[in-house]
């Protein structure tokens, strides 16, 4: 879940950020602990070493969006991670019903709320830190975008041998098999609010979000123009504006072309060089 300045959202997370840093001095039952970097903070209920092995995936994924993508955060502070025991323990401070995990940007300070640091949430730490860097470079997406971005940057894999983009998120793809969509018109409407308390909105949104975001990414017609599409958001073209300036496609078409896109067999992914060090 993307950047949102609600009181709700702020209420939820300064509660939780009071309760992490008094637990991490008073030591509780179940203590919360502090393991940082230079540009990572994270405090977990999780073992020493989760916590480290988290760390050392978002130092991956910090490494990975500054040198394959050229964003270069300018915060000052580092990102604070939160991480609980179990998804259990997180729901008390879960902002919603459709939020699995979540990102918010507030005076100066990144926050990235989740309900486990395990190796399995290696996506999920990947679409909220998305967000972060999203913020700290200062791009103002639509809500549409902003989050098809973070679901795309959700597949990311990172080996010794390099690094890829891309493929299936089986979650997603069920969704838009098993449900009918709805228009663009209304895809690009769709409040940033309604994403924390429908599940059922929720679910289709990101769906067809990360479905037409991988297409403008991957596919051969609209890969290539990607970034001048960027380029006519960031001037403050709306998105059927933006669409049509760049690719001289109406809503219908590009619906056709999306249908086509998301039936496809094999997801493709993009590859890149191996990071360096």
């Amino acid at each position: 879940m993307g950047p949102d300045g609600s009181r709700h959202v702020l209420a939820r997370l300064l509660a939780l950020a009071i309760l992490v840093q008094y637990s991490v001095q008073a030591q509780p039952a179940v203590p919360w602990k502090l393991t940082r970097s230079d540009h990572f903070e994270v405090y977990s209920q999780a073992k020493n070493e989760t916590a480290r092995a988290a760390l050392a995936r978002f130092e991956t994924l910090r490494a990975f969006f500054v040198q394959q993508t050229g964003l270069k955060p300018e915060r000052s502070l580092p990102v604070r991670v939160i991480g609980f025991r179990s998804p259990q323990e997180y729901q008390p401070y879960r902002v919603g019903s459709g939020a699995y995990a979540y990102y918010v940007g507030y005076e100066g300070r990144d926050y990235i709320v989740m309900p486990s640091l395990n190796t399995s949430e290696f996506g999920t730490a990947a679409h909220e830190y998305a967000h972060s860097m999203f913020h700290a470079a200062g791009l103002e997406l639509p809500v549409w975008l902003n989050e098809g971005l973070a679901e795309l940057f959700s597949t990311i894999q990172v080996t010794r041998s390099g690094s890829s983009l891309g493929g299936d998120l089986p979650r997603r793809s069920q969704v838009l098999h098993q449900r009918a969509w709805i228009s663009l018109s209304e895809l690009w409407a769709v409040p940033p609010e309604s994403l924390r308390t429908n599940r059922d909105i929720a679910s289709l949104f990101y769906a067809q979000s990360w479905a037409l975001t991988d297409m403008l990414v991957l596919s051969p017609e609209y890969g290539p123009r990607f970034r001048e599409f960027i380029a006519a958001i960031l001037s403050g073209m709306g998105s059927s504006q933006a669409f049509k300036a760049v690719y001289g496609k109406s809503p219908d078409a590009i619906t056709r072309d999306l249908g086509v896109w998301a039936s496809r067999k094999q997801s493709p992914r993009i590859s890149f060089p191996s990071m360096a060090t």
